[in-house]
């Protein structure tokens, strides 16, 4: 039998075929494994092995569609942070997790841009402070299209901070709901009148089934809170102008988005 080397390794991808079927290589840059299932071409490497997170840092990050799972941490002193998606001529359903870890005492939006298109997704990608954001990408490439157009789309948003998922906010004079968020908490301590912006969530097919986004409305302030449904900048919500949040209480509504059109599904008292 021939003696066939069945490990290898380097600070990049794969860059040639396999030596072997079942043969082994890691990037030790990423820390990255892959394991051939061919010796004909490169792509016979396949797909970096899952459950490994790339952990990534600084201000401009151009994501690998072959890596499941990127940490990308933000540091204060990153301004304009760059999410580069890249162009996908392989034919085949991809899906990215970016998990965005900000540990700062400041906000960040970071903008997208992409190789591939880009068009049915939102293009500023927002973090709270000291909180981690996972975002889940996912881009078809079907065979027929390959060396053409490939489109990205957002797929969802989770948030996480201090065990709690709502995306906070406190004393914004507007809210505005849409893109991939599902859960709003906002908090009022000295803001009593708001505006309520309601636009278009989901994937931008308008194919999608019906979507529910939970909004939590605090009223700290002694006072009552009104917050009108701003109609100029978004979707009216049906039945519904002003909601009225009483002094020191608070209210839990279940929005529900359904072709073009926003209602009120559920109303709790908190």
């Amino acid at each position: 039998m021939a003696n066939v080397q069945h490990t290898d390794s380097g600070t990049t991808d794969p860059q040639v075929a396999p030596p072997s079927i079942g043969a082994h290589y890691t990037n030790t840059a990423s820390g990255q494994t892959w394991v051939a299932h061919g010796t004909a071409r490169v792509e016979d490497w396949g797909s970096p092995l899952p459950g490994h997170a790339l952990v990534a840092t600084g201000n401009e990050l151009a994501l690998n569609h072959k890596q499941p799972i990127t940490v990308w941490r933000l540091t204060p002193g990153q301004f304009n942070p760059l999410l580069v998606l890249p162009d996908i001529t392989e034919p085949g359903f991809y899906e990215v997790l970016l998990v965005l870890e900000n540990t700062s005492g400041v906000e960040f939006e970071i903008n997208v841009m992409g190789g591939g298109n880009i068009e049915r997704m939102d293009r500023i990608l927002r973090v709270a402070t000291s909180s981690a954001t996972a975002y889940r990408f996912h881009c078809w490439v079907p065979l027929e299209s390959v060396g053409g157009s490939n489109f990205w789309t957002l797929s969802d948003r989770t948030y996480h901070v201090e065990g709690s998922d709502y995306i906070p906010r406190s004393d914004n004079t507007s809210l505005t709901i849409a893109g991939a968020d599902r859960k709003f908490s906002w908090s009022f301590n000295n803001t009593r009148s708001a505006d309520l912006i309601l636009k278009e969530v989901g994937n931008s097919n308008r194919m999608d089934p019906i979507v529910d986004v939970e909004l939590l409305i605090l009223n700290f302030t002694g006072g009552v809170v009104t917050i009108t449904v701003d109609t100029a900048e978004g979707y009216p919500l049906k039945d519904v102008t002003q909601i009225i949040v009483q002094p020191n209480t608070g209210q839990r509504y279940t929005l529900t988005f359904c072709r073009s059109r926003w209602s009120v599904a559920k109303i709790q008292e908190v």
